[in-house]
């Protein structure tokens, strides 16, 4: 399997609990330690737009530390008894995305369909700059699908 088959790193899941609720627990970044093994911790704001936060992540046997800029923030809308979305993005913000090394985009993305009781989450993050072709695709996929389970787990328990 080559790297191209893993690019862009994503994930998607089906979690059994509303949408705010999810929601919630995803711009909680001080409880990221509590139910994710992906994401270690989380310094700053992750819900307010402009925003420079710092994450901690375990990259295979690499501790990376990456800067984000939070670029977007649409809380869940839409009718209670219709379908409702929400979304978060944000931006590489280090050294390298400032070097034109390394850039990235990643979104999170929430829906709940009408009557529905549960929540789809989907993630994916792209890259660009003159290093793009050796990010670690495999890994950062893996800790995606890590931290998509590890959320479900969390919100439907607490559900």
């Amino acid at each position: 399997m080559s790297w191209i088959e893993h690019y862009p790193p994503k994930a998607k899941i089906a979690i059994r609990a509303p949408i705010d609720l999810v929601w919630k627990v995803l711009l909680d970044g001080a409880a990221y330690p509590v139910w994710g093994k992906f994401i270690s911790s989380v310094d700053g704001q992750l819900g307010d737009i402009g925003a420079r936060v710092q994450l901690q992540t375990q990259l295979g046997r690499f501790n990376v530390a990456p800067f984000m800029r939070v670029s977007c923030v649409d809380a869940p809308f839409g009718e209670p008894s219709g379908e409702r979305i929400a979304r978060w993005e944000h931006n590489h913000d280090g050294k390298f995305a400032r070097l034109g090394l390394i850039k990235s985009h990643r979104r999170h993305e929430l829906y709940q369909d009408a009557g529905a009781d549960q929540t789809i989450y989907k993630t994916y993050e792209t890259f660009s700059g003159l290093l793009w072709p050796v990010m670690p695709y495999r890994l950062i996929d893996r800790g995606f699908k890590q931290q998509a389970e590890d959320l479900c787990r969390y919100c439907e328990a607490i559900s």
